[in-house]
């Protein structure tokens, strides 16, 4: 494995030099008229409590990119160097996608990128 400085152990680190630089090659300013770059997005998060009442919690998510011009709407999860991309993070993303007005989400670490796509499969219908 590669060995990186420790300055790829934190996450703002990361996201400065790795994620917001790749963003910036893709053409997605991180604010302009039509595109926008919403840091610790907040996500609204149900689920049912011991008592079988619903519960909300408030999740941040990393960023929430946004290009209205190119209908281009995503989460970005950054993982450090440290605290690489795990099947921990992938179910944390499940969770962000059930819960978020989007369809795909990004989660980076200093050595791999992964995107994952939100699919609602129909399983019933009536006619």
């Amino acid at each position: 494995m590669t060995q990186l400085s420790s300055e790829w152990n934190n996450e703002a680190y990361v996201s400065l030099h790795l994620v917001q630089e790749m963003l910036r090659m893709a053409g997605l300013p991180p604010r302009s008229s039509y595109s926008h770059w919403y840091p610790e997005y907040k996500v609204k998060v149900s689920r049912f409590n011991n008592n079988g009442l619903i519960e909300e919690t408030i999740k941040k998510v990393d960023f929430l990119v946004e290009d209205i011009g190119r209908y281009i709407n995503f989460l970005v999860e950054v993982k450090t160097a440290n605290t690489r991309i795990d099947d921990n993070a992938r179910v944390q993303l499940e969770t962000y996608l059930k819960h978020s007005n989007t369809r795909y989400v990004l989660l980076i670490d200093p050595f791999v990128l992964e995107i994952y796509e939100y699919k609602v499969n129909l399983i019933y219908q009536v006619i």
